[in-house]
């Protein structure tokens, strides 16, 4: 990969997410801050106080400040100023959002504070609602953007034409191949692997829903679920009712997650669309296990069907439970598909490759000309 020029310079970043949960979004702005700052980069990241993010950030010795932003800040005099004073005192050029609510606010008050450089990283295939408040946020407070997926960067191009104008980085997701690698002798018989938040968007109760299908023919099936979130009573109840508690486990959040995941021979990832190259597919390709997906969004842009695992329509569960028990029955197809998998992931997906990418985007976003173009 070419590097930097030799005279580049370090542009000052700042990465925003005030979200209070621990997701993809915030996941991503942790790993590229810890990457920047293990770089001596000049990196700060604002968070939500007391959010896993700023905890993380804190841990790490990353510069972090906590900031309680809501779209009614926008009302706020003091949070202008201690936005202002935040973005001043790093010096910085660039800011990263996260999401909608975060250019609604950071990306005003950045503005205001003379940030040169705005930027949005979209992680969602869901839509901005198309109206004028938005199309000026997008067009007019942006100076270029970030998408993981093609699906992604199509979709809000469809919406707000005159992105097409702005700098775009088509960054998919990286992952730490280092972390992340294969440990065939931790796999247990009949086990599937599924990590998500628990909230309606992530399709958990599908996964349940494909159990009854597979223990007729796979008696030893297991199903972990690692994650958490507002829909994880609801979760358990439903697992209950359809008399699988000995065949579920919620395993909540796990630090080790390499470790315990490697104890699955198959991956599910049962969405309900709005996804992108979700770090969770990538984590269990990078692991050597083969994915079997319901096709919503980009999800062919990761998932090779026959390959690197198997597409199945959105929301057939039976159609999915066939595909898992062919893997299941045979070996031989599990290593093939794992196999490419983590040879996908080391092809396109290395953590370092998108941080160097990302970096080289970054330093030369000053120098660009907003203009329709194609993605870089």
């Amino acid at each position: 990969m070419q590097g930097r020029p030799a005279s580049h310079r370090r542009v000052p970043v700042c990465l925003a997410n005030v979200s209070r949960i621990w997701g993809g979004g915030e996941i991503w702005h942790y790993s590229m801050a810890a990457s920047l700052h293990a770089q001596g980069y000049p990196v700060q990241v604002i968070a939500w106080p007391d959010s896993p993010l700023l905890r993380r950030c804190e841990a790490a010795g990353i510069p972090v400040t906590g900031i309680r932003l809501r779209t009614w800040s926008l009302l706020n005099p003091a949070a202008w100023l201690q936005v202002r004073r935040t973005l001043r005192a790093a010096g910085t050029e660039c800011l990263i959002l996260n999401a909608s609510h975060e250019l609604k606010t950071l990306g005003l008050m950045g503005r205001a504070a003379g940030v040169p450089q705005i930027v949005l990283r979209r992680g969602v295939a869901r839509a901005f609602s198309r109206n004028m408040l938005n199309r000026l946020l997008l067009e007019r407070v942006l100076t270029g953007w970030i998408a993981i997926s093609e699906e992604i960067a199509a979709r809000l191009v469809l919406a707000f034409p005159g992105l097409a104008r702005l700098p775009l980085l088509l960054l998919p997701n990286g992952v730490d191949l280092a972390r992340w690698r294969p440990q065939p002798a931790a796999a247990r018989p009949g086990r599937l692997g599924i990590v998500a938040r628990l909230s309606p968007e992530k399709g958990v109760d599908r996964a349940l829903g494909v159990l009854p299908w597979l223990v007729p023919e796979a008696p030893e099936v297991h199903l972990t679920v690692w994650g958490e979130g507002p829909e994880q009573e609801r979760l358990e109840a439903l697992a209950a009712r359809m008399c699988l508690q000995r065949r579920v486990s919620f395993a909540g959040f796990s630090e080790q997650l390499e470790t315990d995941l490697a104890a699955c021979q198959v991956f599910l990832f049962t969405a309900r669309g709005q996804e992108g190259t979700t770090q969770a597919i990538l984590q269990a390709m990078a692991l050597g296990l083969p994915v079997v997906a319901f096709d919503t969004d980009s999800i062919r842009e990761l998932v090779r069907d026959g390959e690197t695992g198997f597409v199945v329509p959105d929301g057939d569960l039976e159609a999915m439970a066939r595909k898992v028990l062919a893997l299941l029955a045979d070996d031989a197809l599990r290593a093939r598909m794992g196999a490419a998998g983590r040879q996908q992931a080391e092809a396109h997906h290395r953590w370092e490759d998108s941080v160097e990418r990302a970096l080289r985007w970054i330093e030369n976003l000053s120098y660009l000309t907003p203009r329709k173009g194609s993605p870089a």
